[in-house]
């Protein structure tokens, strides 16, 4: 169901975003169903890559909606809102009909940044629902909206938007997944996910191309005789290549302070020019045995690229934190807490599991509850 836009908020400035387009995916949902909304709009004033939408509660160009009814068997209209720079246009959604039905099943999909990445993020499916019929998926069909797609046996997945293209303020993904059952039968649930991305803003306020540089392994680890040895990823999302030509060292203490930089060998880069859409490697170190009193290394790199711009970013080897003691530790006395945590120990074989083991064991359901 597609309507040209119209009623625009009388509050809209006359230099506004204009809205070409919504469509709607379906005339009728039952309460809580999603309905897909897209829209199409561009900046009157030619500045396209600063928008940005909200579709309800959503986020993004293309956004599933649930609506619920009232008591009185009507639905407040929701509204779509179109932010260009410094400018908005607001309308509501085209109407469609909310039988008082429920759908049979759903999947409800979450997702969150996976700690210590550059924009990857874990996204989470949950099956809903009032079925009659049990439904036990085993398989999940991943699509990320970026023309990356995946399958996993849990219902969980890690995926990055490291790679998409930052010449826009935000980018957006229409996350899908196809939820599969040991009998065949399947259902589908989707999600909007909007990014901001950094390396605009920063390109846009300072002229400034920004270096990521994420670690591999994610946390740092120390050998016996205490030094700590980081691999990382150094790119940038730059249309244009870099040469980084300044590799220097700030030592941060523990109070957060951070120490005068002191200049290094640019060696230790695999290489130093970064062509757009690749990366370089570079493997750095910090010896906690003689630096007592510091945090962690920061690794400050500075480079020009190919039309002339500055580039900077920063590596940071981290201190791990020391081993779990009974001197250096707090009890847990939460005996349900407790149960949960020797599960995890148990099915892990890990002498010590974190929050990430046990919550990706619970959406396994494999811990007791």
């Amino acid at each position: 169901m597609r309507s040209p836009a119209s009623g625009a908020s009388a509050s809209s400035a006359a230099e506004g975003p204009i809205v070409d387009e919504v469509s709607v995916e379906k005339s009728e949902v039952c309460e809580g169903e999603e309905n897909l909304v897209s829209v199409k709009a561009h900046a009157s004033d030619g500045t396209d890559a600063y928008l940005h939408t909200v579709i309800g509660s959503g986020l993004g160009m293309k956004v599933p909606v649930k609506t619920y009814l009232s008591a009185d068997g009507t639905y407040l209209p929701q509204w779509l809102t179109v932010f260009g720079k410094n400018t908005s246009t607001r309308i509501k959604l085209p109407h469609f009909t909310v039988k008082k039905c429920k759908p049979e099943r759903q999947v409800l999909i979450s997702w969150a940044p996976l700690a210590n990445t550059v924009d990857v993020y874990e996204f989470t499916a949950k099956v809903t629902g009032e079925s009659k019929v049990p439904f036990r998926p085993v398989r999940f069909l991943w699509d990320f909206g970026d023309g990356e797609t995946d399958i996993s046996r849990v219902p969980y997945i890690a995926h990055g938007y490291k790679r998409r293209a930052q010449n826009t303020r935000y980018s957006d993904f229409l996350v899908k997944v196809e939820a599969v059952s040991e009998t065949g039968d399947s259902t589908t649930g989707r999600a909007s996910v909007e990014l901001y991305n950094l390396a605009f803003a920063e390109l846009e306020r300072d002229g400034l191309v920004m270096l990521f540089a994420e670690p591999n392994p994610r946390f740092p680890e120390m050998d016996e005789s205490g030094l700590v040895k980081q691999k990382f990823r150094i790119w940038h999302a730059y249309s244009q290549a870099v040469e980084i030509q300044n590799l220097s060292l700030i030592r941060q203490n523990k109070e957060g302070e951070r120490l005068p930089a002191k200049p290094l060998d640019i060696a230790v880069l695999s290489q130093t020019e970064i062509p757009p859409g690749e990366s370089v490697e570079a493997e750095l170190s910090f010896d906690t045995t003689l630096e007592p009193n510091i945090f962690g290394f920061v690794y400050r790199l500075e480079g020009t690229s190919a039309d002339g711009r500055p580039a900077l970013g920063e590596a940071v080897v981290l201190r791990p934190p020391p081993k779990l003691t009974r001197q250096n530790t707090t009890p847990i006395t939460d005996p349900a807490l407790v149960a949960r945590i020797q599960a995890a120990i148990r099915i892990t074989g890990k002498q010590t599991v974190t929050s990430e083991d046990l919550w990706h064991l619970e959406r396994e359901g494999k811990l007791p509850h």
